[in-house]
């Protein structure tokens, strides 16, 4: 025997000596000496690094580490009562000492020792799933995000797909989650007055005036392309022209805004054809329907011009936009906004106690549990390095 085996020898006659020395009381099972059935059939396969399949016999070295270690010796059990080891061309056990072993590992399984230390098995970190990561984000933030339109297919294990053992993380899964946040952020928190307005675009179809093309409604002459609108609120407006214009002459084409016929603004449209530009104007608008227009002022037309490209000037108007009323106030954020920021009432406004609050509720809500105090301190430290950077509070 070399040096190597009779080192192991060693280690598992000492495992059998330990677990042979049986509580007072207790009636040890009839086996035959394990450190001897272990070193001849199956020491040259599992001791070491390389140990076949995983499984190191020469690791155990007290008692507590048969039902310590209840997987391990389940499987060796199975392997033994099976007769799937030791392999077929290497020397077998009788069929008494084999039966002998499986018995005796099996009475140490089924023992329990309330005084050993304490294992409670492994816990999987696992994931939502895409109907999981929808409706928490609908209960967390008040947002409707379908996760299923955006993320790839769930792993199924027995028939379910909240299995935390199946459910895996992929990079591409990864990736899609960054980009949700990230879009689930935009929607939930206002940080521009401005994108907390109302809007209403009109496509080229839908508008009035002119002559119709593929994309955009034409004047080639004068005349108005205009939408009619009911304003419920008076207030000041922003309405925004994409136009182009077919250029002609020492001067580009030129637009006026109107606003149920009284010239507003003009603008000059150098744009041309498939590089439209947006035009826009604030103005006060009072409640009622009233006519918005863009107006082509300044028709040229030249058929003697040398370059048949600088013959004829003509105004394109693609979509007229409307956002407004713009003096709009908290209380008409969306309510994913006002969720979020009613935790900071009473704080002094956008302060670090109004963001801890904030942090606080939210964070709390979204790990199931009260957060801790150093949890929420590393969130508010992002909140400071983002407005440090520039950010407003509601965008850090």
């Amino acid at each position: 025997m070399n040096a190597r085996s009779v080192a192991t020898a060693g280690t598992l006659l000492t495992l059998f000596l330990l677990v042979s020395d049986m509580r007072a009381g207790e009636r040890p099972a009839a086996a035959p000496p394990l450190a001897e059935f272990l070193e001849r059939h199956c020491a040259d396969c599992h001791q070491g690094d390389t140990a076949e399949g995983g499984v190191r016999l020469d690791t155990y070295h007290e008692a507590a580490d048969v039902s310590g270690d209840p997987e391990t010796w389940e499987r060796v059990s199975r392997m033994l009562r099976g007769r799937q080891m030791p392999p077929e061309d290497a020397e077998q056990p009788s069929a008494e000492d084999r039966q002998a072993v499986v018995t005796w590992l099996d009475e140490q399984l089924r023992r329990i020792d309330c005084d050993g230390p304490v294992r409670p098995g492994r816990v999987t970190v696992r994931r939502l799933n895409r109907a999981e990561y929808t409706n928490t984000i609908r209960d967390l933030l008040g947002i409707e995000y379908q996760a299923s339109e955006g993320f790839p297919a769930d792993d199924v294990g027995y028939g379910f797909d909240n299995i935390g053992d199946v459910l895996t993380l992929p990079p591409l899964l990864m990736e899609k989650y960054l980009d949700a946040a990230s879009e689930i952020a935009d929607r939930a928190v206002v940080t521009d007055p401005l994108e907390a307005v109302a809007r209403r675009a009109w496509a080229a179809d839908e508008l009035r005036g002119g002559s119709g093309g593929a994309d955009a409604r034409y004047l080639a002459s004068s005349g108005e392309i205009h939408v009619s609108r009911e304003f419920a609120d008076a207030g000041q407006y922003v309405v925004r022209i994409r136009a182009y214009g077919d250029q002609a002459g020492d001067e580009p084409a030129r637009m006026e805004l109107r606003l149920d016929g009284r010239g507003i603004k003009t603008f000059d449209v150098a744009a041309v054809a498939g590089e439209p530009a947006e035009y826009e104007a604030k103005l006060a608008i009072d409640a009622g329907t009233h006519r918005i227009a863009a107006a082509f002022i300044n028709d040229y037309y030249n058929p003697q011009a040398a370059s048949p490209n600088q013959r004829d000037r003509n105004l394109a108007v693609q979509q007229i936009e409307v956002l407004g009323p713009l003096d709009i106030t908290p209380d008409k954020y969306p309510g994913s906004h006002r969720r979020i920021f009613a935790a900071a009432e009473g704080q002094p406004p956008s302060s670090p106690e109004a963001a801890r609050k904030i942090l606080e509720r939210l964070a709390s809500h979204a790990y199931r549990r009260p957060a801790a105090a150093d949890e929420i301190e590393r969130l508010v430290r992002l909140w400071r390095a983002a407005t440090a950077g520039g950010e407003s509070f509601e965008s850090g």
